[in-house]
C-alpha cells in the first residue's frame, strides 16, 4: 500500500477522481475504495475526492456512510449541485422520495440547465407513479453516459406505459448499446417492435435473446409470435412448441400456438391446442369461447354447449351467448332447454327479436301455440322500435 501511496500522492485530486471513474466502469468498488481512503490521507477535505468516495458507497448500497459522507460536502459548500444531486440519489435508494425531490429542485434552482436533476427528478416521479411528469422532466435530460444506462431503461419503461412506444423503442436500443446481455431487455424490445409491426427486428431481438439464453421460454414463444404474424406458420408452431418443451404447463403459450394454427385453417390441431390451454387456465374466458365456437362449427353441440356454460359461469352478463347456446339446444331438440336459454338472453337484452323468434318456435313444437305467439308479437314489437 506504501508504493499506491506513493503513486497517488503525484496525483491531483482531478486525477484521483479520474482513476477512481476507470475503477467503477470496470466494478471494481472495493479497489476505489481504497484509493479514495489513501487520497483522504493527503486531501482530507477535497470535495471532489468526497464525492467519489459518496458514489462506491452508494454503488456498494452502504447509504448511512454514503450519506454522511456527502453530507460534509453539502455543510462546506451549499451551491455544490454534484453534492445536491447524490445526496438526492441517496435518499432516493432509501425510499425518501419527496426529501429526495427537494434535493434535485435546490439543483435546478442553482443551474436550471442541469441534466443530472431534471433526469433525477424524472425518476421521483416515476416512482411516485406520475409517468407524464417523469417524461416531462427527462425530456430535459440531454446527457446520457455509461453511468446512468439503467436510467435509459426506466425511460424505456416509462414511454412503453405510456404508449410512447417509437420513443421507448429509442430507449431500449440505446440501454442494449451499453448493456448488450441483457435477455429480458432484448424481449421487451421485442414486443414493441412487434406492436409497431417492425417484424424482421423483433425477430432479430428474440434471437439475440437466445444467444444469451437458449433455454429463454419467453424468447422462443416471442419468436413465434413473430414468426406468427410473418405467416410463416410452421417455423411459428415450432417456436412454441420449443417454449412448451421448456415450460408444457403454460397457457398462453398453447393459446398462442392454437391461434397460429386456427389463421393456418389447421381447425382440428388448433382445438388441441386450446383444450390444453383451456387445462392449464381455466378461467380464460377467450380460450373457452374459442372452444366453444369451434365445437359448433363443426356441429358437436354437445361439447359446444358444454364450454359455453362454462363461459356463462365467468360471464353470466353476456345475452348473445345465452342466445347462441339457446340454439345448440334447438339444433339437439332440447326445446326446453332451449327455451331457458332465450329466456336469459331476454332478460339480459329485451329486444333480442332472434331470441324472441326462437323462443316462440320452440314453444310452438311444444305444442303451446298461445305462449308461442306471445313471444313472436314481442319479436315483431323489437323490431319496430
Amino acid at each position: 500500500m506504501s508504493f499506491v501511496r506513493k503513486v497517488l500522492g503525484a496525483l491531483s485530486p482531478e486525477e484521483i477522481v479520474d482513476e477512481v471513474s476507470r475503477f467503477m466502469e470496470q466494478r471494481a468498488f472495493i479497489d476505489a475504495i481504497q484509493i479514495i481512503e489513501e487520497s483522504l490521507i493527503k486531501y482530507p477535505e477535497n470535495n471532489k475526492i468526497l464525492i467519489a468516495k459518496a458514489q462506491v458507497l452508494l454503488a456498494l448500497d452502504k447509504l448511512d456512510e454514503a450519506y454522511i459522507t456527502i453530507y460534509r460536502v453539502i455543510r462546506k459548500d451549499n451551491q455544490n449541485t454534484k453534492g445536491w444531486n447524490l445526496l438526492g440519489r441517496i435518499l432516493r435508494a432509501r425510499g425518501n422520495f419527496l426529501e429526495a425531490q427537494k434535493c434535485f429542485d435546490k439543483v435546478i434552482k442553482i443551474d436550471p440547465d442541469n441534466s443530472d436533476a431534471w433526469r433525477n427528478k424524472g425518476l421521483i416521479y416515476y416512482n411516485l407513479g406520475k409517468n407524464s411528469l417523469a417524461l416531462e422532466c427527462f425530456k430535459k435530460d440531454t446527457r446520457i453516459s455509461i453511468f446512468n444506462a439503467r436510467e435509459w431503461l426506466t425511460k424505456a419503461t416509462i414511454l412503453a406505459k405510456e404508449k410512447s412506444y417509437v420513443a421507448s423503442i429509442e430507449a431500449y436500443q440505446k440501454y442494449l448499446s451499453f448493456i448488450s446481455d441483457d435477455a429480458p431487455v432484448w424481449l421487451m424490445l421485442s414486443e414493441l417492435l412487434r406492436i409497431e409491426n417492425y417484424l424482421t427486428d423483433a425477430l432479430n431481438c428474440c434471437e439475440k435473446a437466445l444467444q444469451i439464453d437458449y433455454n429463454n421460454k419467453i424468447a422462443w414463444y416471442q419468436k413465434g409470435l413473430a414468426l406468427s404474424r410473418m405467416r410463416q406458420i410452421k417455423k411459428a408452431v415450432r417456436a412454441f412448441d420449443r417454449a412448451l418443451e421448456i415450460e408444457p404447463s403454460d397457457a398462453r403459450i398453447w393459446k398462442a400456438r392454437a391461434r397460429t394454427l386456427e389463421s393456418d385453417k389447421q381447425y382440428e390441431e388448433a382445438l388441441y391446442s386450446y383444450e390444453q390451454s383451456h387445462t392449464h387456465n381455466p378461467k380464460d374466458i377467450e380460450t373457452i369461447l374459442a372452444i366453444s365456437q369451434r365445437y359448433e362449427k363443426n356441429e358437436e353441440y354437445l361439447n359446444a354447449i358444454d364450454y359455453y356454460k362454462k363461459y356463462l359461469v365467468l360471464k353470466p352478463t353476456d345475452g348473445h351467448i345465452w342466445y347462441v347456446t339457446g340454439i345448440c339446444c334447438e339444433k339437439l331438440g332440447s326445446y326446453k332447454a332451449a327455451i331457458s336459454f332465450f329466456e336469459h338472453s331476454v332478460g339480459i337484452d329485451h329486444s333480442n327479436a332472434d331470441a324472441w323468434h326462437h323462443m316462440g318456435q320452440m314453444y310452438q313444437n311444444l305444442g303451446e301455440m298461445e305462449k308461442g305467439e306471445d313471444c313472436f308479437r314481442r319479436a315483431r314489437s323489437s323490431l319496430l322500435h
